[in-house]
């Protein structure tokens, strides 16, 4: 989990990863990368989120990147509020200004729409070499208050774990390569789409009938639709 403002800190971040601190056993280009969309004042975000941050802070490092929108260190930024969350030894608030910026951008990309619930993002963030690129037109969107209540998640942490667990694997597997080529954009995707891998990956506590209804909380996220 980063500490960023705007998108082009975002992008800045994972560039930083892609040069210093991403562990693979070949060349690494494209890395999985969650953004959290979660208000501090949501029930869900209050008792299931925000308690677990640093954990995810530490956890999802090396293979993958959780950015919190919204959420910065206080002594950085003016308006934003305490959460009472301290991570790597600084308190961070929230800044509503900064939420609504990147969300409002994500939805011009996307053609997604935020209906207010806590929800994470995943997407692939491609390196060219120099310069980090958040491809956010093609990405799936996991809604953490439809997973619970349709029982295919008992914490927003389990599911997280598992998004962690999956990067580590499509990121460093090199027995059975998840990645491929595509000619049509120059880039690395994941064979099936992002979303197929994810549920076919899933691991075995969540139940076949959690699994089966996952297409209710899982979508394809594209620009246009």
């Amino acid at each position: 989990m980063q500490v960023f403002y705007t998108e082009a800190d975002i992008e800045a971040c994972l560039t930083d990863a892609f040069l210093n601190r991403y562990r693979s056993y070949r060349l690494k280009d494209v890395a999985l990368t969650g953004i959290l969309l979660a208000r501090p004042e949501d029930k869900i975000t209050k008792e299931a989120i925000l308690p677990h941050l640093e954990f995810w802070h530490y956890r999802s490092d090396y293979y993958t990147d959780f950015f919190c929108a919204g959420y910065v260190p206080t002594q950085f930024v003016s308006d934003a509020k305490p959460v009472g969350v301290q991570i790597a030894g600084l308190d961070w608030g929230f800044s509503m200004r900064a939420f609504v910026e990147l969300v409002e951008n994500m939805e011009r990309q996307t053609g997604w729409r935020y209906n207010g619930d806590p929800c994470l993002l995943l997407a692939n963030a491609y390196f060219d070499g120099t310069k980090a690129h958040l491809d956010c037109a093609r990405s799936i969107t996991i809604n953490f208050r439809e997973a619970l209540e349709d029982k295919a998640i008992s914490t927003p942490t389990q599911l997280a774990d598992s998004v962690f667990e999956f990067a580590k694997y499509v990121n460093e597997n090199t027995t059975d390569p998840v990645w491929e080529l595509s000619d049509k954009f120059g880039r690395k995707l994941i064979k099936r789409g992002l979303k197929d891998a994810f549920l076919a990956w899933l691991p075995s506590w969540l139940s076949p009938s959690a699994k089966a209804g996952f297409h209710f909380v899982v979508h394809e996220v594209r620009a246009g639709a």
